[in-house]
């Protein structure tokens, strides 16, 4: 007797793009259960996280209609409005400006932490979406038309497997997906405009913390400069 257990979806990590994913198909009526081989998210607290990622538009707009934004700390969100990005050597120079564009900013910078952790929450009000917390991935194969998972003692089934794994992700493996190329790296260094105050020490810390990988053209290195907003001008 087979005790698998079956989904229609089955993501393998739970960071912030599986987690998002996983809600979003929850609410389009597909049942969906996320293994994550990390303990359960906890929101941070007191100074910030050194791993920050920076939201577009389209990315607050998912999380808006996911339920999602409105649980985030606002003190722990903040706007930019303006970026420079320019090569090591100094032969080239790109600016974004949210003025330019006609928008309030160009986007958000906040913890990896702090959203899954509101992805986390979320997920929990699901009736379709099961998260399961240190369920690291043992095997996983084709089973007929689906996929078969095993994590520690338990066996799962799926129509559709999805790999949010990361860089070595064990799913695009399986599947036969080649590993993208290997391109430089650079350091991207944000900092707070002069002209704005950030009122929150936190958020200061978090502008200033920043460090997050950049692919460079022909793998040379990029250095990009944020301008942070005050979030106190932002509508969250």
């Amino acid at each position: 007797m087979d005790n698998a257990l079956h989904t229609d979806v089955l993501i393998v990590g739970g960071g912030m793009a599986g987690g998002l994913l996983a809600l979003l198909l929850a609410d389009q009526g597909f049942s969906v259960r996320v293994l994550d081989a990390g303990p359960a998210p906890v929101r941070p607290s007191g100074e910030s996280a050194p791993r920050v990622s920076t939201l577009s538009e389209a990315s607050h707009w998912l999380l808006r209609h996911a339920g999602v934004w409105d649980r985030l700390d606002p003190e722990r969100v903040q706007a930019y409005a303006s970026m420079q990005v320019w090569d090591q050597d100094g032969t080239g120079e790109v600016r974004f400006s949210a003025a330019d564009a006609g928008a309030d900013c160009l986007g958000w910078l906040l913890e990896n932490d702090h959203l899954t952790a509101a992805l986390f929450e979320a997920a929990g009000e699901r009736d379709t979406l099961a998260w399961h917390c240190g369920a690291p991935v043992d095997q996983l194969s084709r089973d007929g038309d689906g996929w078969r998972v095993s994590a520690g003692d338990q066996v799962f089934t799926a129509d559709l497997l999805v790999g949010a794994d990361g860089a070595r992700s064990r799913v695009r493996d399986a599947a036969g997906i080649p590993a993208p190329l290997a391109v430089g790296e650079a350091a991207l260094h944000v900092a707070r405009a002069v002209d704005h105050e950030i009122p929150a020490p936190y958020l200061d810390a978090l502008v200033l913390r920043a460090l997050v990988e950049v692919v460079g053209i022909d793998g040379r290195a990029v250095v990009a400069r944020v301008h942070a907003l005050p979030a106190r001008d932002v509508e969250q």
